[in-house]
């Protein structure tokens, strides 16, 4: 529902628009680390935020919304490009998962005009099938819900045998179906 009378009040105080371009290291929108950590040095994040058009920002205020982001608390705007540092956390992301966080930078003259744009940042951690076996038994998946497991496969060419059994239940109660890392379905045996 709209919040007609809200909307009128930011347009009353004389809040500007702003239109921002945000890239990440590998060129693009956001950072995504796939397979975890490449190793002890991948800890940080360099985003380069360019102004496109309307009011530009002479600082940026900048908040994480997870605490294992890290970034200075504000940063002055650049002519032309601000390269924006973000710090992980390697620590807090040891269980295998998918975790999402983002950045939000505000205008510090004007926080209340909402946020200019955001960096975010995805890190899957998968589960090493070298080092530990995927056994899940005690998770209880519902009806119509679906669970993700990302694994890593010790050797790139190498051929992956997945077994799913749900023997508790009377009739059949789902489907595995192993997916590539883009989401598509993986070729499969059956």
């Amino acid at each position: 529902m709209p919040l007609l009378e809200a909307a009128y009040q930011w347009l009353e105080g004389g809040h500007q628009g702003s239109i921002y371009a945000v890239k990440a290291s590998t060129g693009v929108t956001a950072a995504f680390r796939r397979n975890g950590f490449a190793g002890p040095e991948d800890s940080i994040e360099t985003f380069t935020v360019r102004h496109l058009g309307g009011l530009r920002a002479a600082e940026f205020a900048l908040r994480a919304n997870v605490p294992w982001l890290s970034v200075d608390d504000s940063v002055d705007a650049a002519p032309r490009a601000t390269e924006i540092a973000v710090k992980y956390a390697r620590g807090a992301l040891t269980a295998p998962g998918f975790y999402v966080g983002t950045v939000t930078a505000l205008n510090p003259r004007d926080p209340v005009a909402g946020p200019l744009f955001t960096l975010v940042n995805t890190v899957i951690v998968p589960t090493d099938l070298a080092t530990k076996v995927l056994f899940d038994e005690r998770r209880a998946i519902g009806p119509a819900a679906v669970q993700r497991y990302f694994l890593r496969v010790s050797q790139d060419d190498a051929t992956l045998r997945a077994t799913v059994n749900a023997s508790r239940f009377a009739e059949p109660a789902g489907d595995g179906s192993p997916l590539w890392p883009n989401g598509a379905p993986a070729r499969s045996a059956r």
